[in-house]
């Protein structure tokens, strides 16, 4: 299969390969660099550069594709360090730079708009994500509950289609359980939808958690909300941390953490100045971590190799 498309490349012109994707994509890159003498670089992004430890096979393959690699890039430190942790023996002497992802949310999203936004009458939490174990929905749920016991008015609102039915069950148990009112979740909504939750909420919370190997990679949604000039509040978990400047863009907290989580949001739904600070911060930081931020690193790093070739 290779052998046909190599065809309609002029070799010459070609000075690395980069697989945007670890694996299984990372193998065909590898391929690919090995038949034309040319260094193979590897992105790494959140989940799929670590999963395939637990896969006696796809591991085998993949350390090999790891160790021969001239760079690895995750996207984010929380990446890196797992990487490092599950595939460590298979990395001596590869060069590992997180670069961090890049986003365009603020092009949409005027500075004013953002940096003159007013908070809601109604104290107003937003999640925004797939409902699924891995994003933390219980965790986010119980600290809601306690919002709620101070802050009775209040409301939380959950975007993202439900991926997993049990689990989704298991939240309106909690629900039904601790007779939680004003929770909403909203499902797969339109952009213009999106865009009024956005500007009709106070804060943005998620609280995404690691599940055997599977983790948030670094939390694009963050800078979303940050775009809208929104605080967020997070957990330390995988690339969350690189995402969100903890006392700087939101607030951050162990994955379990419901009490500092509820404080928290008390703390920003009540205390205005606070959150304009924090939401002023995020679009900021929004506007920093652009795509041509992330290609001008990825340039840098490729003529550092081409010139060590």
């Amino acid at each position: 299969m290779l052998k046909g498309h190599f065809r309609y490349y002029d070799y010459e012109e070609i000075d690395l390969v980069h697989s945007l994707e670890a694996y299984p994509t990372g193998l065909i890159g590898f391929l690919l660099a090995r038949r034309l003498k040319k260094p193979h670089v590897i992105s790494a992004i959140g989940t799929y550069a670590v999963l395939w430890a637990n896969y006696r096979v796809h591991k085998f393959i993949y350390s090999q594709i790891l160790k021969r690699a001239r760079a690895i890039f995750p996207i984010s430190q929380g990446t890196a360090a797992l990487i490092k942790k599950h595939f460590g023996p298979y990395l001596c002497g590869v060069p590992i730079q997180t670069i961090l992802c890049g986003n365009d949310y603020a092009r949409s999203i005027p500075r004013e708009v953002a940096l003159n936004r007013k908070f809601p009458e109604i104290p107003t939490i937003l999640s925004v994500g797939v409902v699924i174990p891995r994003k933390g929905y219980h965790i986010s749920l119980a600290a809601f509950a306690k919002v709620k016991k101070q802050l009775p008015q209040a409301r939380y609102w959950i975007v993202g289609s439900i991926d997993d039915v049990n689990y989704f069950k298991q939240l309106q148990r909690f629900i039904a359980s601790h007779c939680l009112k004003d929770v909403e979740f909203l499902g797969e909504v339109s952009e213009q939808k999106l865009r009024q939750c956005y500007e009709q909420a106070s804060l943005f919370l998620l609280t995404p958690q690691q599940i055997d190997l599977y983790f948030e990679g670094f939390g694009l949604v963050y800078l979303e909300a940050g775009a809208y000039g929104l605080p967020v509040i997070g957990t330390k978990t995988g690339g969350v941390p690189d995402a969100v400047k903890d006392g700087v863009t939101g607030l951050l907290f162990e994955p379990d953490d419901v009490e500092g989580l509820s404080r928290s949001l008390l703390l920003l739904l009540t205390n205005l100045d606070l959150a304009r600070k924090l939401g002023q911060a995020n679009r900021a930081w929004a506007e920093t971590l652009t795509w041509e931020r992330s290609a001008r690193h990825y340039y840098e790093a490729y003529l550092n190799l081409i010139k060590q070739t």
